[in-house]
């Protein structure tokens, strides 16, 4: 367990590639001192917090249909099965990140300005600097902006290149301190007395990210599907 009496600045620097990895847990502990009842309200705020980013999303995306938009939202809070755990509040921190960074940009897609572009970068960077596991869902996000224009233009280009700039940059701060010391790959190596293997380093986190993305874009659904398949009445269905 990580030291939460430390310079409170430190925690910046604990992971080179994920330098607030910490911050939830930081911010949890300064809520109730000594207990994990403040982490269990971050977590609490982040989960209903990305569900309602994702209805916000969907909902400008399909301003007809705020009924879908609503269930789509509730969903991503309980989905995928199994997903509740103090150990995930940063993935929770780097979800809602994504969420709110792709809202944002259909915002500024509608209407330019400044302070929504810098909302926007802000917001990619802390998911980013959270959790680097969001960044292949980063890199297609502006796929949306080609939904919404039905057509490449210009203006696409521009608005996509703007988007690219936070996941590409850290995409190549991730791969530099990759094999460093004080990356959080790096410190398992470490821990477990082997020397950093930057080729095995990027094959585990390639299977693990792979992983997330299964369960949480397919076999989480399954699971759900299957056990609502004995109807309302299922003693489990209803838990879910």
């Amino acid at each position: 367990m990580h030291d939460y009496n430390m310079n409170p600045l430190s925690m910046f620097f604990w992971f080179s590639n994920r330098p607030l990895f910490l911050l939830p847990s930081f911010i949890g502990y300064g809520l109730t001192p000594g207990s994990y009842v403040g982490l269990n309200v971050v977590e609490a705020a982040l989960i209903f917090g990305k569900g309602f980013a994702a209805f916000l999303l969907l909902k400008r995306l399909l301003p007809k249909n705020s009924a879908l938009a609503f269930v789509f939202g509730a969903l991503v809070m309980v989905y995928p099965v199994g997903f509740f755990s103090l150990r995930t509040t940063a993935s929770h921190m780097g979800v809602l990140c994504c969420l709110l960074a792709a809202y944002l940009l259909i915002r500024l897609w509608e209407r330019f300005r400044w302070i929504t572009l810098i909302g926007v970068l802000l917001v990619q960077w802390i998911g980013l600097a959270t959790y680097e596991a969001g960044l292949p869902l980063t890199l297609l996000t502006p796929i949306l902006l080609l939904g919404v224009e039905k057509h490449l233009s210009r203006r696409l280009i521009l608005y996509t290149v703007l988007w690219l700039s936070a996941p590409l940059y850290a995409t190549y701060a991730f791969l530099k301190t990759l094999s460093g010391g004080t990356s959080y790959q790096s410190s398992l190596f470490s821990a477990s007395g082997l020397s950093p293997d930057i080729g095995m380093a990027i094959k585990q986190l390639v299977s693990s990210v792979w992983q997330m993305y299964l369960r949480h874009f397919l076999t989480g659904w399954l699971d759900a599907f299957s056990l609502l398949k004995g109807g309302i009445g299922n003693e489990t269905s209803l838990t879910i």
